[in-house]
């Protein structure tokens, strides 16, 4: 006898272990317009009675309408067993590595879930979805605390995994400047020396040394006031284009030189201090006889007179000569000094003579020169008097 299996409900996944099965086949509106208990020979599996191997057959099963009435089966002596599997909705789960680092971190997402189709990813924690492939690679450009989620999908359903603070970027951002003096790092105030009054050039270079881009990084000198602003610096990143002139002054001069941002609202910045010294090599030479211009009458054949030299620079002073135009005036220093060396605000006293005859009429320019011996080279001092007399009976 003929017998007809239709199931009933949704669609599910049926196998049908046969023994002696030679061959089935579904109805379908030309060959079975409307199902009956009378169904021709050709339109059922036929059984028989031998013991054949078993064989295996998925087949989708679902309720029999008239255009589809189901599948027709006839049983004979074997009965068929019928496996209904139950739905199998996905497991989520994943791996990621490294989870903390510094920016900017490269972080490899695998996907480990069960009876996964589709993917979405979200690891940076904003909502949007960053991935939907089962393994990709995934760049952290800022610094944070990141949870991770991954919502995988099948045909029965849908699972989301969420890892909070799974990953930990970190950041270094860090500035470096060195302020160059005429081309030099001056640390020591006594290392360079410049005139009083010559031009100074400051030039600064200002790196990235940390691991982060940064903007709007500002320059500033301590005395010589604002000096730029770096729009953007890359990780290992350079700046040298700002600089500043003025015109030396004397004695030890500093300043700072400081660049600052802020990264994630955490201020960065960095300080260079630079020097130099003003060299005021200066002297000074009076004569005892007074005003230069005016005429003093000589009443005797020997005349004598004194030179004062004063060191009013900064600097000692060496190699000091004192000497004037006439060749019939002797000099010599009366101020003794063991070493030789005329110092900021010491003075020497030089004594001069000549032998007059009636009537002379004489001009006498005097000169001292000396030199200080600096760090990098030799700055030389000068000074003159001019004085007149004329010689009597």
């Amino acid at each position: 006898m003929n017998s007809l299996i239709k199931p009933v409900g949704s669609l599910a996944l049926v196998v049908l272990l046969l023994s002696g099965l030679t061959s089935f086949s579904t109805n379908s509106p030309e060959l079975v317009p409307e199902p009956t208990n009378d169904v021709p020979e050709t339109n059922h599996s036929e059984w028989d009675n031998s013991t054949p191997e078993t064989s295996e057959f998925n087949i989708s099963v679902k309720e029999g309408d008239k255009e589809d009435p189901g599948i027709w089966v006839s049983p004979g002596d074997h009965k068929p067993k019928v496996i209904v599997e139950e739905p199998a909705p996905p497991v989520a789960n994943f791996t990621a590595y490294p989870l903390s680092g510094v920016v900017p971190l490269n972080v490899t997402f695998n996907d480990s879930s069960s009876d996964a189709e589709e993917y979405s990813w979200d690891v940076d924690g904003d909502g949007l979805e960053d991935s939907n492939a089962s393994d990709f690679v995934y760049r952290y450009d800022k610094e944070g605390i990141y949870n991770v989620s991954l919502i995988v999908t099948n045909k029965d359903g849908s699972h989301t995994k969420v890892v909070e603070n799974c990953i930990n970027v970190t950041a270094n951002p860090s500035l470096s400047i060195v302020k160059l003096t005429d081309g030099y790092d001056v640390d020591d105030p006594s290392s360079y020396e410049v005139e009083v009054g010559s031009p100074i050039v400051w030039s600064y270079n200002i790196s990235n040394k940390g691991d982060v881009p940064l903007t709007n990084i500002f320059v500033n000198d301590s005395v010589e006031g604002p000096v730029g602003v770096i729009a953007y610096l890359g990780v290992g990143e350079y700046n040298d284009s700002l600089n500043l002139s003025n015109t030396s002054v004397e004695g030890v001069y500093q300043n700072a030189v400081t660049a600052s941002t802020t990264y994630d609202d955490v201020e960065v910045n960095s300080t260079d201090v630079s020097y130099y010294f003003g060299v005021n090599a200066s002297i000074d030479i009076e004569s005892s006889i007074g005003d230069p211009v005016s005429d003093v009458q000589i009443q005797c054949l020997v005349f004598e007179w004194t030179y004062n030299v004063t060191n009013n620079g900064n600097v000692d002073l060496t190699e000091v000569v004192v000497q004037d135009n006439s060749s019939s005036i002797s000099i010599d220093r009366i101020t003794v000094d063991a070493d030789n060396i005329l110092e900021p605000n010491e003075s020497w006293v030089y004594s001069a003579s000549a032998t007059t005859e009636h009537g002379w009429n004489e001009v006498i320019l005097a000169n001292v020169t000396a030199y200080y011996n600096g760090t990098e080279k030799n700055f030389y001092a000068f000074d003159e008097v001019l004085f007149h007399y004329v010689g009597g009976t």
